[in-house]
């Protein structure tokens, strides 16, 4: 999962390049924790198909109604829970242009049957509008606090979580 976004630094004018870009290196980085906590585990649960109802694409019924009677329920990219579990371990890279979660033992995603249109990496992958200005606000919010921090401490700028 990449997430890019750009952010106006008219505001941060007055700091250091490299503490403007540390400053948005740790806010990347909460992004990505955020995601990898909330919006990560959303992918697996029956609300996934309205949420992110422009990729995930419809199962064949005779697959929903197999997938009903073996294992009880009818979850999108959660057959018997290893692709979750696997999806637990994660990295997090984080630059001044944005965040990048990998998943290194999330290979069961990358298999699908021969002629199948279900393409379950963009279906992990997707971030919907909602979540997307989630982030955005997320980030915004954090500077502004910052920012305030920094000016009431006499303009040292302190990172913590």
């Amino acid at each position: 999962m990449r997430f890019v976004m750009q952010i106006r630094e008219s505001k941060l004018v007055g700091w250091s390049r490299p503490t403007i870009n540390r400053l948005l290196r740790f806010e990347f980085a909460k992004i990505g924790r955020w995601w990898h906590r909330v919006a990560r585990p959303r992918h697996f649960n029956m609300g996934a198909y309205q949420r992110y109802g422009a990729v995930y694409r419809r199962r064949a019924k005779g697959y929903s109604r197999w997938k009903r009677r073996r294992f009880g329920h009818s979850r999108p990219l959660f057959l018997t829970g290893d692709t979750f579990r696997a999806s637990s371990g994660h990295n997090i890279k984080a630059t001044r242009n944005g965040v990048t979660v990998t998943y290194p033992g999330l290979r069961g995603l990358n298999r699908r049957p021969r002629g199948s249109k279900i393409n379950k990496v963009a279906e992990f992958q997707y971030i919907s509008n909602q979540e997307n200005q989630h982030m955005a606000t997320l980030v915004a919010n954090s500077i502004d606090r910052k920012m305030q921090t920094a000016a009431a401490n006499g303009g040292r700028l302190t990172l913590r979580n």
